[in-house]
């Protein structure tokens, strides 16, 4: 009885020793397989927070980073440092170079592409208007002669002002009948421009005087306007000095600051904001004027329309 005991009792201490062995080396795998796992985990500071969240359908998910091309269409592999993310929040990037267009990264280039050529001794001569006016009567179209030869002349007072070239085009065109009246040939008026005193040879402007304005203009008062209107006009020396009066008359001359308030203020304003003037809104601004009905206007206003005068507006002066 007793050997088969202990017999017993051997065999089980054999079993639990090879099951104790068997355990052991089941222990010692998965140790080493924790660390091997822990081994190829980025290394994470204990501060260290998820840059991202889970993705309750609120949060962007993180997208593959743009292509970048190079300036021959070349495509790059682009670069982000550690822990950068790009936020998908529209149209998946291009993957074709051929198809991207490289922004212009060169701060823009502004150059005064449209200019006329302004002959200021042509408009300086003594016959100035009559020289003109055969030149216009000459041609097929005395419209398009109208704008191509007194053009120039109004892009320069514009240069010299910021009065629009238009604005003031379309006065001549109405005053001289396209720049063929006897009042444009004969006394180089261009606006209509009048007087009242009869006397010759009298400085007009004269004070004070903006630096467009001088020297100061020697004119004549001696041509009679028709009798309905009274008066008479301004016999200017020349061309170029009916242009700078008139403007100045508009919008600088003391004596008329009531009457051209509404313009002049519409002018100052677009200038100080770097504006071009509109030419509408300076004629409206002459119906102040008794000389100014709003019929007259409306005509001037009708004929920048028709005959696309603001295109001056754009024009600088390119040589002199």
């Amino acid at each position: 009885m007793i050997p088969k005991l202990l017999l017993l009792l051997t065999l089980t201490f054999v079993s639990f020793n090879a099951d104790a062995s068997l355990w052991g080396k089941i222990k010692s795998a998965w140790k080493s397989g924790v660390q091997k796992a822990k081994d190829n985990i980025p290394n994470r500071n204990k501060d260290e927070t998820p840059t991202t969240k889970p993705n309750n359908g609120n949060n962007p998910q993180p997208s593959k980073p743009p292509v970048i091309c190079n300036d021959d269409n070349t495509e790059v592999e682009p670069t982000l440092d550690p822990g950068d993310i790009v936020i998908g929040v529209g149209d998946p990037p291009k993957k074709d170079c051929s198809d991207v267009v490289l922004p212009d990264t060169k701060p823009p280039v502004k150059k005064n592409t449209q200019c006329l050529s302004f002959d200021k001794n042509l408009f300086s001569q003594s016959n100035s208007g009559a020289t003109l006016s055969s030149l216009i009567q000459n041609s097929k179209d005395k419209r398009s002669a109208f704008k191509k030869h007194y053009g120039p002349l109004a892009v320069y007072l514009q240069s010299k002002t910021g009065y629009p070239a238009s604005a003031i085009m379309s006065q001549w065109s109405e005053e001289t009948n396209w720049g063929t009246s006897k009042q444009a040939v004969v006394n180089n008026n261009l606006g209509g421009h009048s007087c009242w005193d009869k006397r010759t040879g009298y400085k007009y402007p004269s004070g004070n005087l903006p630096e467009y304005m001088k020297p100061e203009k020697i004119v004549d008062c001696t041509y009679k306007r028709p009798r309905r209107e009274r008066g008479m006009y301004i016999t200017f020396r020349n061309s170029l000095d009916a242009g700078l009066s008139q403007i100045y008359n508009i919008i600088d001359n003391p004596k008329t600051a009531g009457v051209y308030s509404e313009t002049r203020g519409v002018l100052k304003k677009a200038l100080s904001q770097g504006k071009k003037p509109n030419p509408f809104e300076i004629l409206d601004g002459l119906e102040a004027y008794a000389a100014f009905p709003p019929e007259y206007i409306e005509t001037l206003k009708n004929r920048i329309k028709e005959d696309n005068l603001e295109v001056f507006d754009n024009f600088g002066v390119c040589d002199e």
